[in-house]
């Protein structure tokens, strides 16, 4: 009796014990939830410092969770000095969970914005080569290499693997425009100018537009048609072509053509180059352009050259100097300062002029929404140091 009372004790205890611990258990799984729902939220709206924190909270319980680590990866990607900390956490991840294409997505991310482009490529290959013959993975990768501007990667994997004809790379891939812009100009009537452009992204790497514009000056009138094409061949690589035509051009040019060149540097420098062809009805203006702009997170200055001969064969030469800032989905700022032979207006024509020309102009674009906002623009114009006029502008876009 006194055996089977200590084995009946003991078959108790194992049992309070294993109710205990799955009761615990169950408690763990339900915070688990909770925490991961709460990193990636403060993840998603910026408050990294926070999310790291929560992601913590979670691997000291579970040192091994894949989607923590690669959450916690992406968090301390907030700031440089944490770089190498976030690339162990994806390392780490990626030797859990071979396939798991996020974790080589961030160690990819941490080492381009380090600006070690070919080691970014190399790691994005790597994916490839894991996840190779999962259609399902390789369409991700795929999908994620556009987002990210892996544009050569993410046309071959496409060749390899046709994507779904409902794949959806862009939430709003068309942006339509209207606008109307006023000119008070020294001693004379206003001028005027209204329009609307509409453009629409075919793929992360493809860009087209088309524009039309009615100019009012001095009783005389303008009809302008526009179109455009922009394409990044790789991450690095962008070309952009312009084309506006005038019907019955009063005073504006009869045609004008924007061929244009970037490239992006692993320095967060842009370097662009093109030339402007402006064809009047006695002859064409040519003028070269080369391009500077330097960013700095969020903040970038930007200088531009424009230097060639007007329909006059007058040589021209214009220093445009400006600052930004950019805070993606919410605001942008730029100001700016040109000097030279040509006007520069805001909205963002140009006219060539006989006297020093020199303007002081601004924009500010506010969202209120993902889908649509306003921009407004304005500036002030002198020649040879005497007031000429003065500029406003307001436009109104929606994206769809």
């Amino acid at each position: 009796m006194g055996q089977v009372k200590y084995l009946y004790i003991l078959f108790s205890l194992a049992v309070f014990m294993m109710l205990g611990v799955q009761e615990g258990f169950s408690v763990v799984i339900k915070d688990y939830d909770k925490l991961m729902q709460e990193a990636a939220t403060l993840r998603h709206s910026g408050r990294l410092d926070e999310a790291e924190a929560t992601y913590n909270a979670i691997l000291s319980q579970n040192p091994d969770d894949t989607d923590a680590l690669v959450g916690r990866g992406f968090s301390r990607m907030r700031d440089k000095r944490y770089y190498d900390e976030a690339i162990a956490d994806f390392e780490k991840a990626i030797e859990l969970a071979p396939k798991y294409v996020d974790a080589y997505l961030g160690q990819a991310t941490a080492y381009r914005r380090r600006g070690n482009w070919p080691k970014a490529k190399e790691i994005m290959h790597q994916a490839a080569k894991a996840c190779e013959g999962d259609e399902e993975k390789m369409r991700y990768l795929a999908a994620t290499s556009w987002r990210e501007g892996y544009y050569i990667f993410a046309r071959r994997l496409d060749r390899e693997y046709p994507p779904d004809p409902e794949r959806e790379l862009i939430k709003h891939p068309s942006e339509i425009a209207v606008y109307y812009m006023y000119d008070w100009v020294d001693n004379r009537p206003g001028w005027e100018e209204s329009g609307m452009v509409l453009s629409h992204k075919l793929r992360p790497d493809l860009n087209v537009s088309l524009s039309q514009s009615t100019y009012r000056r001095n009783d005389d009138n303008d009809y302008v048609l526009g179109a455009g094409i922009a394409y990044r061949y790789n991450y690095y690589l962008t070309f952009q072509y312009q084309s506006y035509f005038a019907q019955e051009g009063e005073f504006l040019a009869d045609q004008k053509h924007r061929p244009e060149f970037s490239i992006r540097l692993p320095s967060s420098t842009v370097l662009s180059s093109g030339v402007h062809l402006d064809k009047y009805s006695d002859d064409w203006a040519k003028v070269g352009l080369f391009g500077a702009r330097q960013y700095f997170g969020s903040l970038y200055v930007d200088y531009k050259l424009q230097s060639g001969e007007d329909n006059f064969d007058k040589g021209v030469m214009t220093h445009i100097g400006q600052m930004g800032y950019e805070n993606e989905g919410w605001y942008s700022l730029r100001f700016g300062y040109s000097t030279g032979n040509e006007s520069i207006d805001p909205g963002g024509g140009s006219l060539f002029s006989n006297e020093t020309v020199e303007t002081f102009f601004g924009n500010i674009r506010y969202y209120f929404g993902p889908r649509w906002g306003i921009i407004t623009a304005g500036g002030r114009e002198y020649r040879n140091n005497d007031f000429y006029r003065d500029t406003a502008s307001l436009s109104m876009f929606i994206r769809f």
